[in-house]
């Protein structure tokens, strides 16, 4: 499944305010190779964990501190833990 973070504002730095970015970080099954599958964990600290799997196992994508994403969406893997 597509994984969605999206970010808190204070995320985006001041020169790039102005152009509005998309706050919306997409890990998305179905733009990469067939077999992949993201999902996501979040620890204790609050840190949130995109985790990528495929062929060959489990392996981190990304990690957003926990002042740095607001909301997440999509499968939570607890097999990571």
């Amino acid at each position: 499944m597509t994984v969605h973070v999206t970010l808190l504002p204070a995320t985006i730095p001041a020169h790039l305010q102005a152009a509005a970015p998309s706050r919306v970080r997409d890990f998305n099954d179905d733009s990469t190779a067939e077999g992949v599958r993201y999902t996501y964990s979040v620890k204790g600290s609050g840190s949130l964990v995109v985790t990528r799997q495929d062929s060959e196992g489990y392996r981190i994508e990304t990690v957003f501190g926990p002042s740095a994403w607001e909301e997440v969406a999509g499968d939570a893997n607890s097999a990571i833990g």
